[in-house]
């Protein structure tokens, strides 16, 4: 393989990822206008629920059906209808929020929940095709898709700011939402939608290694097709997914482990106390939740980094993560910060808070990640891998849903 076609396609699978969660990280990462312009303490916990919980449906349906159609109208051809099917449902879903919540802010929950089912049924929808995708794909390019992920703060940032703050504080109490700035940044974000679809376009058409990748699934679908037939047992392999389940239990479990540290931490970064030296810090804590797990992505991509970080070590890890959420709930979960890691004394400025939470956030992007690629590395045939992904897609979902609807519950 040559360099170049290793550079194109990890490009391509770095913008795949990046594209995937365009809007569900945007609208995230901007939790503290939500919560002060709207009064609406709820946003973050509310938001993540309605952003992934349909992904569990999505999933479970795409492993029940993709199959069927990648046999009957080949692999590329309902991957690529399925990805421009997916960014097309964001972006409307984006449009119809902000829209509603200029003109109709008083419905903002069901505004909320309508809106951002739509956006979430696009990504599951991409994000599902995509990870079956890169699956295919050498182990090596695997951690590509999550540096994407992770990084689309680190490619909306500069238009930020550009753009500057979205939002105004008139009074400690009161804030004001610019909407020209607003929907300059959401405008930004959606070119994401389109640099997606042409990476996908670029590796599916383009690119030896994902020509070769489809090329290689529509194979094992006609001969897996082709022994059903016949009756005959030809040597390929299609696990079913409880066999893919406890083959990748272990890595599930270690990164939903990592995943629900990291969310109840993030969640709570909208209540930091501002010391004054970095005045907008509440909104470039959320830009550093994903720049640091990008960079934690990144790391686990040295080939030492990887043959040190087996599963064991990985859980091990990820328990030494634990004791910093007992630190910010600090006892029963109540939904309000109370002492220690967000202790206004622990802290002499707002550096350091960026500094301590950016390390802990580096350390689970970089869990997540190498349990992913852990878990497709288990099997060895591309529809084996694909299955183990939706695997670990759901357990990613599932997840999500559980820690928000807990969040939720504390928050009300």
């Amino acid at each position: 393989m040559s360099w170049q076609v290793s550079v194109l396609t990890a490009v391509c699978v770095s913008v795949l990822g990046m594209a995937t969660f365009a809007h569900t990280e945007t609208l995230l990462v901007q939790t503290a206008m939500f919560t002060k312009c709207f009064q609406w303490p709820q946003f973050y916990s509310l938001a993540t629920i309605m952003l992934f919980g349909p992904g569990v449906l999505i999933q479970l349906a795409q492993s029940k059906w993709d199959k069927r159609y990648d046999e009957r109208f080949g692999s590329k051809v309902t991957a690529s209808f399925r990805v421009l099917l997916g960014h097309s449902i964001q972006a409307l879903g984006l449009f119809s929020f902000l829209l509603g919540m200029y003109l109709k802010p008083e419905f903002k929950m069901f505004l909320l929940i309508g809106t951002f089912s739509l956006i979430a049924v696009g990504c599951a929808v991409g994000f599902g095709t995509c990870v079956q995708v890169v699956s295919l794909l050498p182990n090596k390019f695997h951690a590509f898709f999550f540096c994407g992920m992770y990084g689309v703060s680190i490619a909306i940032a500069p238009s930020n700011a550009l753009i500057g703050e979205l939002y105004i504080d008139k009074s400690p109490d009161v804030s004001t939402v610019r909407w020209p700035q607003l929907v300059s940044f959401y405008s930004a974000a959606c070119s994401l939608n389109v640099l997606g679809v042409v990476a996908f376009g670029v590796l599916s058409y383009c690119s030896r290694v994902g020509v070769d990748a489809f090329k290689s699934m529509d194979r094992q679908l006609s001969i897996e097709s082709s022994s059903a037939n016949h009756g005959t047992n030809d040597d390929i392999s299609l696990v079913s997914g409880t066999y893919a389940f406890r083959r990748c239990r272990s890595a599930a479990a270690t990164m939903l482990l990592a995943l629900a540290a990291s969310l109840l931490v993030c969640s709570q970064y909208s209540y930091l106390p501002v010391k004054g030296d970095i005045p907008c810090l509440h909104t470039v804590m959320m830009y550093s939740y994903y720049a640091s797990q990008l960079v934690g992505t990144i790391t686990v991509m040295i080939p030492v980094v990887q043959r040190l970080l087996n599963l064991p070590v990985l859980f091990a890890l990820a328990l030494l993560r634990l004791p910093v959420v007992y630190m910010i709930f600090c006892g029963p979960l109540s939904g309000v910060v109370r002492r220690c890691a967000h202790d206004s004394n622990m802290f002499s400025s707002d550096l350091q808070v960026v500094c301590f939470y950016s390390f802990y956030m580096w350390l689970g992007g970089g869990i997540f990640s190498r349990c992913f690629s852990i878990a497709t590395s288990l099997f060895v045939s591309p529809a084996d891998r694909a299955m183990a992904a939706k695997v670990m897609n759901v357990a990613y979902f599932a997840g999500l849903i559980v820690v928000s609807v807990a969040l939720l519950v504390t928050a009300a």
